[in-house]
């Protein structure tokens, strides 16, 4: 059921108002289903893209640096966004 935007809101029905309210939590509700996974540390660098530690530590200061936040020596990875720029990056040049 469509209503129209010049309408007026104290002429809506409860049923309609309880539409218009539903609709507006639907929309609020496909944002928060996915909830944001994290890796922590070196280890969880490796683990995510089966790498060794040096590799970790290279991609952790290149390429993956804005999924990182490192408060002291705590490192913290949102795995999609980190693998979504892994994803992005453009290959290196080869010499052959």
């Amino acid at each position: 059921m469509e209503i129209e935007n010049a309408r007026i809101l104290a002429t809506l029905t409860v049923g309609e108002f309880k539409q218009v309210m539903s609709d507006m939590g639907a929309d609020k509700n496909k944002e928060e289903e996915k909830p944001h996974t994290y890796v922590y540390g070196i280890p969880g660098i490796m683990e995510l893209f089966h790498c060794c530690r040096s590799t970790a530590q290279s991609l952790k200061a290149t390429v993956i640096k804005e999924a990182v936040s490192q408060t002291g020596r705590k490192i913290v990875v949102d795995v999609e966004y980190a693998r979504a720029l892994f994803k992005a990056k453009k290959p290196y040049k080869t010499i052959w």
